[in-house]
Order: structure tokens, then sequence, then C-alpha cells
């Protein structure tokens, strides 16, 4: 029994042996080698060109013309100066603020009737000095109005002349009178354009001092905006050349010129302020808009969207259909687009980015 139980386990171990040589002797099969990624891209054709590049940015809307109105005498507000209030509208010429005038009106007026009673007393002696000048001084004299202007002097045709109307002081006298006209002129005050009200401090009624703010008034439709580009686009950017005013959609508002451009740089931010002047009833004061400004033309340049760089200045080109780093230079950069020059010949490139591109990546353009 022991001697069959010995013989049985022998053969087990002599087959468990044997199909073990047998399947190391067995020859593995060979691995298939693994075929290479290919990735299926759009491409598109990218030839340098001149373009014109467009300068963007941002800036305040202003009125071109912000006056701070103080008074120059002091008096009473009259009621006709209700009109001045914030916000109300008014044209070139029309009354904005009337002071009380009378006490000035009347010493004007008794200037001008001493100073025509020393033009008769003149006129009666140059009947003998200056005879043929009487027709002249006679007509001066005529034209003179307590309400009105003085008329102009007449202009001495010698030296002669000019120191005998000094030495009668016919020119102190006339001059008194214009400088009272002056100062009379100072109590109405009329808008020099067309515009609005954008604060006031009086009412009618109101006593005001020399010297006291009255209020400010605004240029209405005629505006200036302040945008800041950066400094590198500068050199892009010239007098005169156009400029637009967009709405957030990308409207156009207003069209204008550039007036000014700013020598300074802001250390901050690294950009430099440009003025662009326009008209438009569409602005408003104290609006926050976009601005685009036209540049000058850059030769043997390309436009391509920014998503297409892959940094500052690298953007894949396809050769031999593989993926290729290509460097270049961004002169301009848009809202969506940058304009790179640096090409010497068409080339091919993505027309699109793609996910998980690599310097050397095998494609297959569609």
């Amino acid at each position: 029994m022991l001697r069959q139980s010995i013989i049985a386990i022998l053969l087990v171990l002599f087959t468990v042996l044997a199909v073990g040589i047998v399947l190391k002797t067995k020859s593995e099969p060979k691995k298939k080698p693994a075929q290479a990624l290919i990735r299926v891209v759009k491409a598109r054709a990218l030839s340098p060109a001149r373009l014109v590049p467009h300068v963007y940015g941002y800036g305040q809307v202003r009125s071109r013309e912000i006056l701070t109105l103080v008074s120059d005498v002091k008096g009473k507000v009259q009621a006709s100066s209700g009109v001045f209030q914030e916000g109300q509208p008014f044209k070139k010429g029309d009354l904005l603020i009337d002071i009380d005038s009378r006490d000035a009106v009347y010493q004007l007026r008794i200037q001008k009737s001493q100073f025509l009673q020393k033009a008769n007393r003149f006129l009666a002696q140059i009947r003998f000095d200056f005879p043929s000048r009487v027709p002249s001084w006679n007509r001066f004299v005529s034209k003179i109005r307590f309400n009105d202007p003085l008329p102009d002097l007449p202009t001495p045709l010698s030296t002669k002349e000019r120191n005998y109307m000094s030495a009668q002081q016919m020119t102190d006298g006339f001059y008194a009178v214009k400088r009272l006209e002056y100062q009379v002129e100072k109590y109405r005050i009329k808008a020099p354009f067309d515009g609005a009200v954008m604060t006031s401090q009086i009412r009618p009624g109101m006593s005001v001092r020399v010297g006291q703010v009255l209020g400010k008034i605004i240029m209405d439709h005629h505006f200036e905006i302040q945008t800041a580009i950066r400094v590198d686009e500068r050199r892009f950017v010239k007098l005169g050349t156009s400029a637009w005013v967009l709405s957030e959609a990308g409207a156009i508002l207003a069209k204008g010129k550039v007036t000014r451009i700013s020598s300074h740089i802001d250390k901050s931010t690294q950009t430099v302020s440009v003025f662009i002047a326009m008209s438009s009833s569409k602005l408003k004061h104290g609006m926050y808009l976009k601005t685009k400004i036209q540049g000058s033309p850059i030769d043997n340049a390309s436009r391509i969207p920014r998503s297409l760089l892959t940094s500052e200045s690298e953007l894949y080109q396809i050769t031999n259909q593989r993926l290729r780093l290509l460097p270049v230079k961004v002169q301009v950069r848009e809202e969506e687009n940058v304009i790179i020059t640096g090409l010497r010949s068409p080339i091919q490139i993505l027309s699109q980015p793609i996910t998980g591109a690599y310097n050397g990546l095998q494609v297959r353009t569609q």
C-alpha cells in the first residue's frame, strides 16, 4: 500500500515537470509594434502682407469745454436767472445769469454825460487848430448815445493831433467810459457756446460777492476722451489719425481724430495717454467707453487669433505633417487678434488651437 502511494506521487511530480518543460520551451508570440498617434487638425495658410492695425483702449468722455463761472461784480441775482439750474440746456448767446446792475449803469451814464460835454468843447476848439478834422469829430459826437456803446474814437492823423487829444484829456475820458461799459457787461453773463448747466450755486434773490463761484457749464455735443494705450503700441499712433468710440457691444457711437499724445508714461500701468476729439449727440460727459484708433500700416505682417499663440512669441507651424514651434514678434494686440511679424514666406498653421499639442506632434490636415 505504501509502495503504491509513493509511485503515485512520483508519477504526479513527473507529469508536472514534463508540462513545465513543454510550456517553457514553447516560443512566445511576437508583439506588434505600436502605431504612432496622428492628430487630425484644421489648417490655414498664412502669408505676410501690409496691414493696418487697430489700437484699443478705454477712457472717460469729457466735455471739450467745462467752465466755472465766477462773479466779477457784486449784487443781487435777478429773477431772469431762474433758468440757471442744474441740467438746464442753453444755446450760445442765451442769458444765463443776470445780476442787478442799476448802480453800475447809473455810474456809466454819469461818466458818459461828462465825456459828451468834453467832446463838444473839444469839437469847438479844433475848428481853429485842426479845421480839416472837424467832419470826423462831428460824426463821432453825433453818434454818442446813452444806451449804446461809445463809437470808435477818431484816429489822429499826426503826432501833433494825437498830443492835442491827450492834452485835452479826450483819450483819458474815452477809455474811462469804455472801462465802465466793460464793467456793466459783467452783470449779465451769457452762454459762450451751446451746452448745459452742470452745477448751480445761486438762486434768484441771492446776493453775490466778487470772486464767488456761481456754477459750472459744459459744452454740448463736443467731447474729448482720454484713453490709455500700451507703451509698445505708441509708435503706431499718430496725430490726426482716425479713432472711434465703441459701446460694450462693439457698436460705433462716434468718430473722431487724435489731437494730443502725452509724452508721460504711467509707471504703474506702463501706458500712454492719447486724447481723441469728437462730436456726437450720443455721448454724455462722464461715460466710460472703449476706443479704437487706426494705427500706421505695418509691412510684412500677419493677423492671427490670440488663442493661436502658445506663449508671448511662438505659434505652431505645420511642416511635413508635424507641428513645429515658430518664433514670431507681436507688434499690436487687438481685441481678439494679434498682428505679428517675422514670416519670410507663406506658411501653414493651425486654424484653431488643439489640446495636448507639442513640438513634433504628427498631424494630418483636413
